[in-house]
């Protein structure tokens, strides 16, 4: 059994199977499993309340939205599990003051770990993604990273850009510009074309790297 820190802790989740994952590492401890999250829930939260999100079970866009209200309830701390972390979901919830992201059936040591420094406040994120961060920092700030001639994409493209560089996915790109996921893909097609990227995180790296130079 984890050994948790006081505090009450709530699970947001429509999975069962990692609602039997996270019910047998929080063993005995004092929690709840929720599927979604209402204002009587937001209600009873208090200051030093862990809610951890499993992402991978609800729709794409309730986390962001989930995290934004929960991140309004002071020293409320809030975990995000993924079935598959990525750099880009990492960026983009490290924005929203989530103070956690981890793989879901990570193994309890990885748990009782994050855990306790969720408790006081401190950030936790999935070791394997840690070394991406690094080299995603290290290439964002090195002198030899070109800055891009951003002047050869068209207008919409520099917004899709933009919106990519924020850690939107297409399809709260395509929400945002009222087009289609499918639209928003041929736009990214021809920007790693023009400006000579060869994948989305690359050209989240290279975006933040120049807003920076």
């Amino acid at each position: 059994m984890v050994n948790i820190p006081s505090g009450f802790i709530s699970v947001i989740s429509r999975s069962r199977s990692y609602n039997r994952h996270i019910s047998s590492i929080l063993g005995e401890r004092e929690y709840q499993l929720y599927e979604s999250v209402s204002p009587v829930f937001i209600s009873k939260l208090q200051a030093g309340d862990i809610v951890l999100l499993h992402a991978s079970s609800l729709h794409k866009s309730a986390p962001d939205f989930i995290v934004r209200i929960l991140s309004a309830q002071p020293e409320v701390y809030i975990g995000i599990a993924s079935d598959i972390p990525t750099i880009e979901d990492l960026l983009r919830f490290s924005r929203l003051s989530v103070k956690a992201y981890f793989n879901s059936y990570m193994a309890a040591v990885h748990y009782e770990h994050m855990l306790a420094l969720l408790k006081q406040g401190l950030n936790w994120f999935a070791p394997q993604l840690q070394g991406q961060m690094i080299d995603f920092l290290q290439h964002m700030f090195l002198d030899d990273v070109a800055k891009l001639d951003l002047g050869l994409l068209t207008s919409r493209e520099k917004q899709i850009g933009e919106a990519v560089s924020k850690g939107m996915s297409n399809k709260a790109i395509a929400s945002h510009f009222g087009i289609t996921e499918r639209t928003v893909k041929a736009h990214l097609t021809n920007i790693y074309a023009k400006l000579g990227v060869n994948n989305r995180s690359e050209l989240m790296r290279r975006l933040l790297s120049s807003q920076q130079t």
